[in-house]
């Protein structure tokens, strides 16, 4: 079940009903499922250091969704790998100042992707700042072009 795979990934402050985002899991092809967890690890260790909840806005989508949301067609969302979050009680310079951060190695996180040890950092990542959001993805794991940094 996926609640126990957020367990195992020690995944403590995000219930897979946010995960999901609104999609059941058997909309998400079963080989995409791994490809959140290194993502989510991150989110999880910036949640315990900034000690306020955090609201995940978006992870999967499906080709129609990420195209009626202006999603790029090759977005990291169609292959459940990114997330794109915001912490509510954050004016948008604390959420700046966040994302300065995540672009530090304060959040690197040695996690197992495909069964190997991988340091993830911020160059194997992709990290945007939005008006109200930020995205995270770990898009070098899946050998997609890396870091990729971007205001939007």
């Amino acid at each position: 079940m996926f609640s126990d795979l957020l367990f195992e990934h020690e995944i403590i402050n995000f219930s897979a009903t946010e995960v999901l985002h609104g999609n059941a899991i058997d909309r998400i092809p079963a080989d995409l499922l791994p490809n959140i967890f290194p993502t989510l690890q991150i989110l999880q260790k910036i949640r315990t250091a900034i000690q306020t909840p955090i609201i995940i806005n978006s992870t999967f989508r499906t080709k129609e969704h990420n195209l009626s949301v202006g999603g790029k067609p090759n977005s990291l969302h169609l292959v459940f790998n990114a997330i794109d979050f915001s912490v509510p009680a954050y004016s948008h310079g604390e959420l700046v100042h966040l994302h300065s951060q995540i672009l530090t190695r304060k959040f690197a996180h040695l996690c197992f992707f495909n069964e190997q040890p991988i340091m993830v950092t911020p160059n194997l990542m992709g990290i945007g700042l939005y008006k109200t959001f930020i995205h995270i993805d770990t898009r070098g794991l899946l050998g997609r072009p890396s870091p990729a940094l971007w205001l939007g």
